[in-house]
């Protein structure tokens, strides 16, 4: 029976496993295996994904059959099927690249490296500082609906998200609303608390204008907000000028 396996090297418990798909082929029995970590990829829950339907966090789709872009053994991107499951608790690594980019990812995360004479895949734990690292220069992305959170804020440097202003799905006047009703309170009071002008705080609740991120920070001392709120309008902090909130955007300004 011909074997082909993706890899230059097989491992031992890849082999033992191969060995009894092997033999239960053989002898038209059934098999029930329980794969170990490093046979897929392994990185953090926030990590967002190339799917059919665009980016996606990897958090957001446990447990779901997807269509993922993926690199085929030609070396090309394609969309494949795939499932992605959750797996216990493990310690996470950042990886930084010298043109900026970062992934959160296991120590048996493998990434297909380059030396002067091929191609090969290594797990985090073999990599070393000046070892290359193949990354997409061009993909052909499927527009979908781009999805950020409040959370994703913080990852901001802070050159860009102190000149950042917003709103979210909810609204912050809807919320600084509830807040001032709920505990009787006025417009100038909440100003005094939070240090944000009332002027500033009555434009924004009476036309529910976007915040901006100082402004929220401030507010977020005095009203618990959800971090996980959706952000669905963006713009700058001095004009209030929205703008489009689309893949590209986001790509300028680092959030995804």
């Amino acid at each position: 029976m011909d074997i082909f396996f993706p890899h230059e090297n097989i491992r031992e418990g890849q082999k033992e496993l191969i060995e009894k798909i092997q033999e239960t082929i053989e002898n038209k029995t059934n098999l029930i295996a329980h794969a170990p970590t490093g046979l897929g990829k392994c990185v953090s829950g926030n990590t967002r994904i190339l799917t059919e339907e665009g980016l996606v966090r990897i958090e957001e789709i446990y447990s779901n059959k997807i269509n993922v872009n993926t690199l085929d053994n030609k070396l090309k991107i394609k969309l494949e099927s795939g499932i992605i499951i959750s797996k216990k608790k493990s310690s996470l690594y950042k990886l930084n690249s010298r043109t900026g980019r970062e992934i959160e990812v296991t120590r048996d995360h493998k990434f297909l490296t380059i030396s002067s004479s091929n191609l090969l895949w290594k797990e985090l734990k073999e990599l070393k500082i000046g070892d290359f690292i193949a990354c997409s220069r061009k993909l052909n992305l499927i527009e979908g609906k781009i999805k950020i959170y409040l959370k994703d804020l913080e990852k901001l440097p802070n050159n860009i998200k102190n000149n950042f202003a917003f709103n979210i799905k909810i609204g912050i006047s809807c919320i600084i609303k509830n807040y001032l009703i709920k505990n009787n309170k006025s417009i100038r009071s909440l100003s005094k608390e939070s240090k944000i002008n009332d002027n500033y705080l009555s434009e924004l609740i009476k036309y529910n204008k976007i915040i901006s991120y100082k402004n929220y920070k401030l507010l977020s001392n005095i009203i618990n907000i959800d971090e996980n709120n959706e952000i669905i309008e963006i713009g700058t902090k001095n004009r209030f000028s929205k703008l489009k909130l689309d893949f590209n955007l986001l790509i300028i300004i680092e959030m995804i």
